[in-house]
């Protein structure tokens, strides 16, 4: 068997595509030819090349080492002469003449092709599912398929799920696709084969995966039959695919290289760069060197991480890159966290922070957001183009199958009384359920994470306070790089965002940074919350001034109810992929519980949290005047739940007919709804209405207002009663209607009861929902 490393660097590789290198001004690789050599030797290869990007140079030193195992190749940059969208063509052993030519030609990638096969040229498509200039369509790929017989299946800098992609689309492909293919874009092909064949190779630039991926074949055994090998499509590729991790020690390397040959060390001070240097390499400091540090160590926290990490690093062997790089970012992540608490816990003892500290902090926080960046701006490389590679596996590999997306849903609340919450838990069962890809990322201290799904995935919480007008609701401020790890490993094809909180704004910052698509989901209309709350227009415009903001940067919106649509408009909205969250409910745990009913008694009933945007001083109103028309009656009104308006509540309003619950499990909910007769939920803040949901699956009548999402729950008339919002007398007037009716006999009560169940069982039923959510469209 014959091995060869067929995508490797050297120095003469000279613009990166990476950001970071980029912007501090690399060079793309700094390896010399003669180390490449020797390095891919002691690897075990058989064959030496260099494919570096439109240039020969580094083979041709090489050549002058050893001409018996190496051979000229190139890293041809080629154009689609319609769009401009640029493919990297590997091509192997060539002479200087048919470089040039090569050269000329590659502005046309069909002319290159055609040049290509008619001088009988080793190639491969080189990392086919990367788009070099973002404008890669599934047409590209699929003529690249029909012109060239080689494509690189394991790029030693690609995730596994790209190589993984391009690998079953290859072997998917039968002579009848072919042809059908050949005729979709009607390519004049002078000569050409469906049967594809495999290349790898590392796609190194550092001098760190040299050989980790690679080419062999069977059929060879020596340089000229492992090219006619190639030519003969019979060599395979192997080796391994890369993370992010990976590609972000990658760049160290490449940063510590390029300070090596310019005036970076001076230019970003000396700790920045210990910290590359450490990274990229194990050289020992001096006596004087170590006094330093040590001085700098007492100074701050966010120094003592760092000298601790320069210490540590300098312990571990050269060679150890994966025990070094894991190491790397847990101390990143540890400096990023450190920052934050100190910036936070700053403004908590003071909101006025003077720009002198801010300036401060910011430059004392450099060396944690310089050994930060690197990850980041490889995370970004390692998902630049998964939407194409997912497109790809649903046409070629999956067809028309149903099949489920990865979703990755984010939320400041899952633990807490409220609807999103139990909305939340609820999918998070059910995907389990039905073997749906879900991952809910929230922050949590360990002692409160209790009674949730098994997909939860808890992130680092770092710092956490409570909300002004919601005591009892505590934010934590989550560990963005810990996301960030958690969310790779879970590789998600959506992330779904529901909340706008530090979780929330994470989620959606790290999407951005993949680049997978966003959808934020409206549930809470919070400045109608605040001003309910506070009467305050100014403070509910801040507010709302923030909530638009964050949900117009989601590729999608989804609200609970049409009617938020027109709403969300009006405010500023103008995301035009708005469409509605179909909420689910699990009828085998709300269903009517029946009870022999007193003819001369009707229990009321408000369920949700008990806070003053709920309009229950209103709901209050409206049963002191019903109970007061109906003296002959026993009127109870039941308040099921907990809030911040509870204590006030229960201060002001002693009265034996009106029973406060406190927060009840939610297990236990169904029994107190069905001890009511109707169910009455004035709010006019609710998106949705949960608890009107749940009410009406326990077969209670909702009496609800004509403002907000709940009146889209219910079938006016039929299930229920929509009333106007703040009008006390048509509330008294419907609500006496219906006790009326069902004292004079005429029990449309519970017949409202039995309709409110099938509507729910036919609109709210759970696979619908998820599917909705998590299939393909």
């Amino acid at each position: 068997m014959i091995k060869a490393d067929l995508h490797v660097h050297s120095k003469y590789s000279r613009k990166p595509s990476e950001w970071f290198l980029r912007k501090i001004g690399a060079a793309e690789s700094y390896t010399e030819p003669e180390t490449l050599y020797s390095k891919l030797k002691d690897k075990g290869m058989d064959l030496v090349t260099i494919t570096d990007h439109n240039t020969i140079k580094g083979c041709l030193k090489l050549k002058e080492k050893s001409d018996l195992d190496t051979f000229i190749s190139v890293e041809s940059t080629a154009h689609f002469p319609e769009d401009d969208c640029k493919i990297h063509i590997l091509i192997y052993d060539i002479t200087e003449s048919e470089f040039e030519e090569i050269q000329r030609l590659r502005y046309n990638i069909y002319e290159l092709r055609e040049f290509i096969y008619e001088k009988g040229i080793a190639h491969s498509v080189a990392h086919p599912i990367y788009s070099v200039n973002d404008k890669l369509t599934l047409d590209h790929i699929e003529k690249l398929i029909l012109m060239f017989d080689n494509f690189e299946t394991v790029n030693g800098c690609r995730g596994e799920i790209y190589n993984k992609t391009i690998t079953d689309i290859l072997l998917s492909i039968t002579r009848k696709r072919f042809d059908d293919l050949l005729n979709k874009h009607n390519l004049k092909l002078t000569k050409y084969n469906w049967e594809k064949g495999f290349t790898g190779g590392s796609d190194d630039h550092a001098g760190l995966l040299m050989g980790k991926a690679y080419t062999c074949s069977d059929f060879a055994n020596n340089r000229e039959t492992f090219i006619q090998a190639l030519k003969d499509r019979k060599t395979l590729g192997l080796g391994t695919s890369a993370d992010f991790y990976t590609l972000a020690f990658n760049i160290y390397k490449i940063s510590y290289d390029y300070s090596q040959k310019s005036n970076l060390i001076q230019m970003t001070g000396g700790l920045m760069g210990d910290i590359i240097s450490s990274i990229a390499t194990r050289k020992k400091d001096s006596f004087l060197k170590k006094l330093k540090l040590r001085k700098l160590k007492n100074k701050s926290e966010i120094n003592k991480i760092v000298i601790d990490m320069l210490d540590n690093l300098k312990r571990m062997p050269e060679d150890e890159m994966e025990r070094k790089i894991n190491y790397t970012y847990e101390k990143a992540s540890e400096l990023i966290d450190e920052y934050l608490k100190l910036l936070l816990k700053k403004f908590k003892k003071d909101s006025k922070i003077s720009f002198d500290y801010l300036y401060k902090s910011i430059m004392g926080s450099l060396p944690g957001l310089f050994v930060s960046v690197p990850f980041f701006s490889s995370l970004k490389q390692a998902y630049k183009d998964h939407k194409i590679a997912l497109e790809l596996r649903r046409k070629f590999i999956n067809g028309n199958d149903n099949v489920y997306k990865r979703v990755a849903w984010f939320s400041d609340t899952i633990n807490d009384l409220n609807g999103v919450s139990v909305t939340l838990k609820n999918i998070g069962f059910k995907a389990i359920e039905f073997d749906m890809p879900l991952a809910i990322f929230g922050s949590l201290h360990s002692d409160d994470v209790k009674d949730l799904p098994k997909n939860f995935v808890n992130c680092k919480s770092i710092f956490d306070f409570t909300l002004p007008y919601y005591k009892k609701i505590k934010l934590h401020i989550p560990s963005f790089m810990d996301i960030m790890s958690k969310l790779y490993k879970f590789s998600p094809d959506e992330i779904i965002v529901s909340t706008p909180g530090p979780v929330g704004v994470m989620g959606l910052i790290i999407g951005k940074l993949m680049g997978v698509k966003t959808t934020g989901v409206y549930h809470t209309d919070f400045s109608s919350e605040i001003y309910e709350i506070k009467k305050d227009d100014s403070l509910s415009a801040i507010v709302d001034k923030y909530v638009n903001y964050f949900y117009n940067q989601f590729d999608e919106i989804k609200v609970p109810s049409k009617g938020y649509i027109d709403i969300l408009n009006n405010r500023g909205l103008y995301n035009p992929r708005i469409s509605i969250f179909k909420r689910g409910i699990d009828t085998n745990k709300y269903f009517p519980i029946y009870r022999l009913s007193e003819i001369n008694s009707i229990n009321l009933m408000f369920a949700g949290r008990v806070s003053k945007d709920k309009n229950i001083d209103f709901l209050l109103k409206v049963f002191y005047e019903i109970r007061h028309r109906f003296r002959e009656l026993k009127i109870k009104l039941f308040i099921v739940g907990d809030g911040p308006y509870l204590e006030k509540l229960t201060k002001e309003h002693r009265d034996k007919d009106i029973i406060f619950t406190g927060r009840v499990k939610e297990s236990e909910m169904p029994k107190y709804y069905s001890l009511g007769d109707i169910f009455l939920f004035p709010s006019t803040t609710d998106t949705f209405g949960m608890a009107v949901l749940e009410a009406q699956a326990c077969g209670l009548p909702a009496v609800v207002s004509d403002v907000g999402g709940p009146k889209e729950i219910i079938i006016d008339g039929v299930t229920g009663i929509v009333a106007k919002s703040g009008d006390l007398d048509e509330w008294v007037i419907k609500i006496s209607e219906l006790i009326e009716k069902r004292v004079s006999g005429e029990d449309i009560i519970n017949n409202m009861k039995f309709e409110a169940v099938k509507n729910v069982k036919h609109r709210f039923e759970w696979k619908t929902v998820l599917e909705d959510l998590f299939l393909w469209r």
